[in-house]
């Protein structure tokens, strides 16, 4: 089934209040040459020097295992550059690879002041984690036609070249009383041997909690050159329910560059987790999948204390730079498969504090029938509501 909008009446209401904020140019200009800054948001996971390639939107970076790209499994485990950088000026799609200089360190960011690139391109970035035993984070950002700043950010993936073993003689993390070895022989066959989603610290070995991270590890910020460096901080945003007997479940809050329509999906096995979201409220799988689409700079869940019933509102904060787009998602409790969508532009500046609001469209998922039966609808409690096959 298709994806179908229900009504685009007055049913939520979002409005976005900046708590403070750094000036920054948004003039449209474009331009080959731009500036583009990645900041290392952990608490404690530091990343290796970044590579960065401009590439058109064919290009594979990652294939289904590191043995098909030479020099991969070095970077993962060790943050070596120069081999897996030669590899990548290989791939068909691949315009340039240009690397930054030094390691990114918890809470900071670095700046790589001249990236060529044209209207349309994509920038990845590519880091290695130093506390993961093959841990690499790759966000990518899309070139926008008219020049003006692009943002996204990196989520994390577990190259599949060593255990996991989170062990002191295999992690190389620069702390103290740490000895890990780095590479391990160049032999993939101790790992799990494909790349996939990485799983997070388990905490069985000698690694901690506080190298974790929760989705994202990296923010992505593309600007004119010499423009001041973006940063992004806190808003706070507000969700009205204006429906008379419609509960709105807890919401996935996305914040994202405006010029990128991160839930655009005609069936819903494009988008992979939007049927739990719209069935059942869960939105593990969709922030799962939004973390990974360019142009996403942070998703989460809001957790109220339940559903935010007719006539009220929640308010929760969310990070974002000036010019991002930040869009809800919430199912409406009473359907089958029906959930809402609102968004509003972050606008604002240290010198210049707006307000802004959108109106929620409400869509049919197209995941499940539209039987109102007390069996499939989560609201009226029935054994069979929530996921379906639709």
């Amino acid at each position: 089934m298709k994806r179908v909008i229900l009504s685009a009446t007055l049913v939520a209401f979002l409005t976005l209040a900046v708590f403070s904020s750094q000036s920054q140019s948004t003039e449209a200009q474009q331009t080959k040459d731009f500036q583009l800054t990645v900041r290392n948001i952990t608490a404690r996971q530091p990343i290796s020097p970044p590579i960065v390639v401009v590439h058109d939107s064919s290009a594979v970076l990652l294939p289904s295992s590191a043995g098909r790209l030479e020099g991969l499994e070095a970077f993962a485990e060790s943050g070596d550059q120069p081999e897996l950088m030669e590899s990548l000026r290989g791939r068909s799609g691949v315009k340039d690879v240009l690397r930054f200089g030094g390691v990114l360190n918890p809470n900071s960011q670095q700046t790589l002041l001249r990236v060529p690139a044209d209207p349309g391109d994509r920038i990845s970035v590519l880091g290695s984690l130093q506390c993961t035993n093959d841990g690499i984070t790759l966000g990518t950002i899309m070139v926008s036609d008219d020049g003006s700043p692009s943002f996204g950010s990196g989520t994390v993936w577990d190259a599949g070249t060593e255990e996991n073993d989170e062990s002191r003689a295999t992690v190389p993390c620069p702390e103290p009383g740490w000895e890990g070895e780095g590479v391990s022989n160049l032999d993939t066959a101790d790992g799990e041997g494909s790349i996939s989603r990485h799983p997070g610290i388990s905490g069985n070995g000698d690694l901690g909690a506080v190298f974790g991270w929760d989705h994202t590890v990296i923010e992505i910020a593309l600007d004119e050159r010499g423009a001041r460096p973006a940063r992004a901080f806190e808003v706070g945003a507000t969700l009205e329910n204006r429906t008379t007997g419609q509960p709105i479940t807890p919401p996935v809050v996305v914040v994202h560059d405006k010029n990128v329509d991160v839930i655009e999906y005609t069936r819903p096995r494009e988008l992979p987790g939007i049927d739990a979201l719209s069935e059942s409220g869960d939105g593990s799988v969709l922030i799962a999948t939004l973390a990974e689409r360019p142009g996403v700079v942070s998703v989460r869940q809001w957790w109220t204390d339940g559903p935010i019933v007719p006539d009220s509102s929640f308010s929760g904060n969310a990070r974002a730079f000036v010019g991002n787009s930040v869009t809800v998602l919430g199912m409406f409790a009473c359907t089958n498969d029906g959930y809402i969508v609102a968004s509003a532009e972050v606008k604002g500046s240290s010198l210049n504090v707006q307000r802004t609001s959108g109106i929620a469209k409400v869509f049919d998922s197209g995941a499940e029938d539209n039987l109102e039966t007390s069996a499939t609808v989560p609201c009226l409690g029935g054994e069979s509501a929530g996921l379906s096959e639709g």
